[in-house]
C-alpha cells in the first residue's frame, strides 16, 4: 500500500509539527488497516472515508482500482 498527500495536508502536518505526531501515527497506520472499525463511510463518496483523531478528521481516498497496488490518497486534516 501506498500513501498520497494532498499539498494542504502536508502543509497542516507540517504546522501542527509535534502536536500532529497523533494524526501522522493514524495515517500510517492506514497502510496496515485502511478502514479501521470507527472509520466513517460516506455513502455520497464511494472510496472515501473519514476518521475522527485527538480533534481533527482525516479524509482519505482509497484507490484499489490497479490490483498489483492500493493507494491511499490523505484528502484533508481538519479541526473539528
Amino acid at each position: 500500500m501506498r500513501l498520497q498527500y494532498a499539498r494542504e495536508v502536508t502543509r497542516v502536518l507540517y504546522t501542527l509539527g509535534d502536536a500532529g505526531a497523533s494524526i501522522r501515527r493514524a495515517i500510517e497506520e492506514l497502510q496496515r488497516t485502511p478502514r479501521p472499525p470507527d472509520v466513517l463511510v460516506i455513502p455520497e463518496r464511494p472510496g472515501y472515508y473519514e476518521l475522527f483523531v485527538d480533534g481533527y478528521w482525516i479524509g482519505y481516498r482509497i484507490d484499489e482500482t490497479v490490483p498489483a497496488e492500493t493507494v491511499i490518497t490523505i484528502a484533508t486534516v481538519e479541526e473539528n
